[in-house]
């Protein structure tokens, strides 16, 4: 990310653009800059941010899980590759759906966003490899991200699942907006 330093545990000052973790940056970063901004959430990638940040991810399986406070316009995205961790410590707290949540959930706290008032929109958990077979994984993702959710009381207000092709999400986090674009069909707004 352009304008982008490392750091350790950013203070509520250094957040006000983006904190990032995942498969390439280990470490914790924040973006210092003003204008608007669009960050590229990439596999087992979770951002937090505000505006006039807007946060895309481009989706098979993988689920994209968008978490906004609507009061303070304050969210997160994560791009969630498998449903459960099973206990396993990660160094990519984005890769799985059990994880990602609760990450999303810590660092929009550390921002000061009560989970209480946050609000879930959902995207992807395609079938990309039409099968009967056990391994769905876009449907686990699903599955998972809703048992999550419900058990942290943080309702899903809109969510584009599912079905056999991928997706490009641009959640922006100044309106809380969720633009699927899928090719062939017209773009929906969540």
């Amino acid at each position: 990310m352009v304008g982008s330093v490392k750091i350790g545990e950013p203070s509520l000052e250094q957040c006000h653009a983006a904190y990032a973790i995942g498969l390439e940056q280990r470490s914790h970063m924040f973006s210092d800059r003003v204008a608007e901004e669009t960050i590229s959430v990439g596999m087992g990638q979770a951002v937090v941010g505000r505006p006039p940040t807007k946060l895309t991810a481009v989706l098979g399986s993988c689920l994209g899980i968008c978490l906004w406070h609507p009061r303070s316009r304050v969210g997160g995205m994560a791009h969630t590759v498998l449903p459960q961790s099973n206990g396993q410590p990660s160094q990519v707290p984005g890769k799985f759906v059990d994880t990602a949540i609760r990450f999303l959930q810590e660092k929009l706290q550390m921002l000061g966003v009560p989970s209480d008032e946050l609000v879930a929109k959902l995207a992807g958990g395609a079938c990309m490899f039409p099968t009967n077979g056990p391994l769905q994984i876009g449907e686990a993702n699903i599955e998972k991200a809703i048992k999550c959710l419900q058990a942290a009381s943080i309702p899903v207000v809109a969510q584009d699942v599912a079905g056999t092709k991928g997706r490009r999400i641009v959640f922006d986090l100044a309106t809380g907006r969720l633009l699927v674009q899928v090719v062939g069909e017209s773009p929906r707004m969540l």
